[in-house]
């Protein structure tokens, strides 16, 4: 069946079907497979046989057995190099919201058309562009204080509101986009007809020896590097006073990781992609449904105890899917909300009094707690193992933590940025993540 299939693609069906235990030899010798075409390999430039078929896959066998010889992944922790920390800015809501976010937009003035082609890209057809261009220019009225701050934005950057409008609601607009997915495993097994995380997330919320809370997670959002720049921390103050410190973009309103000292630390996880835009637009327009990162910019505005934030996730209407991954400050304070437009599908806590094995934290990647993760996104595996090999006591450590974040697959070319949190101490650090 290989030799039925075309000349340059029996490398990678060969690769990926005999090797699943060393996935980044894999990725990696798939990618010479895909840049290098097969004939190249095999002929010279007189069409003479430099090494027949035969010979490259049984060379091919053996460099991949001399790397595997039965190691567990977990023995590959090996932590990448942090990149730069993220800036920090002050957002002031004392300021009127058209102008509040005025001076933070400036300091990007000349990321304007890197913008505006990344907006091109993840519509790419042109009357959709038109089409949710013209809905964002009606939306802002309709967001509130919110949509007032999008519109001191886009007349700031010089574009239509509609644009800005729309590029806030990248969350429910995923569907749209192009993409990746995160590949840890067989990638050939993967139904394309089908949904597919292209990009997505992993937060773990980690519950130290002595109950310390903190927690991590890493953003993998398709995020070109041109634009990382526009990862920033946000201070948002009122009357003089800290309210939180949030993760975002510049020109973004809304915020997808974030924490308010002595309340509860918050990050969002994508499901489903997003789901489906159709029924996210109804959503917020009839049941005035939060996006998902302005209900976490809500609750950390008003300064949420964990329970208080627990109760408010199960109630709020959301426009769109999605896990919404909290720590507290106190023993037990962690859980994964799973959440539908209108219900919560699932609630899982951190239990110290758990019988099962290594309750002493929880990690979300993009799939459902009793959800089996597709073969070739296999990242919630690779994160437990890592965890495990560390040990409650390195693991709650913002050290140990990082390293886990940092390590192959859970940080992957889908990775924009990664942060660290804890609501004991109000501690949120992020470190921009280039390919």
């Amino acid at each position: 069946s290989v030799l039925k299939q075309p000349c340059k693609s029996r490398i990678s069906y060969f690769l990926l079907h005999k090797s699943q235990t060393r996935p980044t030899v894999v990725h990696s010798l798939q990618g010479v497979a895909t840049y290098l075409p097969f004939p190249a390999l095999i002929h010279t430039r007189h069409r003479r046989p430099l090494v027949t078929m035969k010979s490259w896959i049984v060379l091919s066998a053996l460099l991949i057995h001399s790397t595997t010889a039965s190691r567990s992944p977990a023995a590959d922790l090996v932590p990448g190099t942090p990149g730069p920390v993220a800036p920090t800015f002050n957002l002031s809501l004392d300021e009127p919201p058209e102008t509040r976010w005025s001076g933070i937009v400036r300091e990007f003035a000349g990321s304007k058309q890197a913008i505006l082609d990344y907006f091109a890209k993840q519509v790419p057809n042109k009357r959709e562009q038109a089409l949710l261009t013209d809905i964002g220019n009606n939306l802002d009225s309709y967001l509130g204080e919110l949509g007032v701050e999008m519109s001191g934005i886009a007349k700031e950057m010089g574009v239509e509101v509609g644009v800005v409008t729309m590029l806030n609601f990248g969350y429910e607009l995923r569907h749209l986009g192009p993409g990746h997915p995160n590949t840890t495993g067989n990638a050939t097994t993967m139904d394309r007809t089908t949904f597919h995380p292209r990009g997505a997330c992993t937060s773990i919320v980690v519950q130290s020896p002595d109950y310390a809370i903190i927690h991590g997670r890493n953003l993998d959002w398709n995020l070109p590097d041109e634009l990382r720049h526009l990862i920033i921390q946000v201070n948002v103050v009122k009357g003089g006073k800290l309210l939180f410190t949030g993760t975002g973009l510049a020109g973004f309103v809304g915020f997808l990781n974030g924490v308010t000292k002595d309340g509860f630390s918050g990050s969002i996880n994508e499901r489903l992609l997003g789901g489906s835009i159709v029924e996210d637009s109804l959503q917020a327009l009839i049941k005035h449904a939060w996006s998902p990162t302005h209900l976490l910019r809500q609750m950390l505005s008003q300064r949420l105890s964990y329970p208080e934030a627990i109760t408010q996730l199960t109630d709020a209407p959301v426009t769109a899917p999605a896990y919404f991954i909290i720590g507290g400050t106190s023993r037990d304070e962690g859980a994964i909300v799973t959440r539908d437009r209108n219900s919560v599908d699932d609630l899982w806590q951190l239990e110290s009094s758990s019988s099962e094995t290594n309750a002493w934290y929880i990690l979300e990647t993009n799939y459902d707690r009793l959800t089996e993760p597709e073969p070739y996104d296999n990242r919630r595996k690779y994160g437990n193992e890592y965890m495990v090999k560390l040990g409650r006591q390195a693991a709650s450590t913002y050290e140990g933590l990082m390293s886990v974040l940092s390590t192959w697959p859970i940080r992957n070319n889908e990775t924009t940025w990664t942060s660290l949190m804890s609501a004991a101490t109000g501690h949120i650090v992020t470190y921009q993540v280039y390919l």
